[in-house]
């Protein structure tokens, strides 16, 4: 248990790890871009059962790259096209400082958009404004384009 809204958060949708996951993945698919995963550290039998289960699941699913928990997120978001982070974690200020697009998506629909953690990066809230916002960063007012895969795929970060 914690003492704080994020807390509050993580008890009231116990999901929100997989449908975070599976609602950006569906979206990328639909958009013929790849996901790239990289997990902030191994968490081993802590993490919750259908969290693991589901991430188990991940490594064969198409377009997902799955990363090493070890591997620097810096390099790996430095080439690629945009973040999508969970609320309210490092890697989209990052991001956002090298210049990167980048969101924070709740498929809860939970988080208050004005919220100050935020500090200026866009709160998605539900998989139509994840729709738009990939769609706003292909470039395409429908999505659809397939970006180099130079661009999306982080080789020369992990040579």
């Amino acid at each position: 248990f914690g003492f704080s809204t994020l807390a509050q958060y993580h008890a009231e949708h116990p999901d929100v790890w997989t449908r975070f996951l599976d609602e950006i993945h569906t979206v990328l698919l639909e958009n013929a871009c790849t996901m790239i995963f990289k997990a902030k550290r191994f968490i081993g039998n802590r993490a919750q059962r259908r969290y693991r289960v589901f991430c188990e699941k991940l490594v064969n699913m198409p377009g997902v790259i799955v990363l090493d928990p070890d591997v620097s997120a810096i390099p790996v978001m430095q080439n690629c096209m945009a973040t999508i982070s969970m609320p309210f974690t490092s890697t989209a200020l990052l991001s956002d400082r090298y210049g990167v697009p980048a969101s924070y998506y709740d498929p809860t629909s939970w988080i208050q958009k004005d919220d100050m953690a935020a500090r200026s990066v866009p709160i998605l809230l539900g998989k139509e404004e994840l729709r738009r916002w990939v769609a706003e960063v292909l470039g395409a007012p429908t999505g659809g384009k397939q970006p180099p895969p130079e661009v999306l795929l982080p080789t020369q970060a992990l040579k």
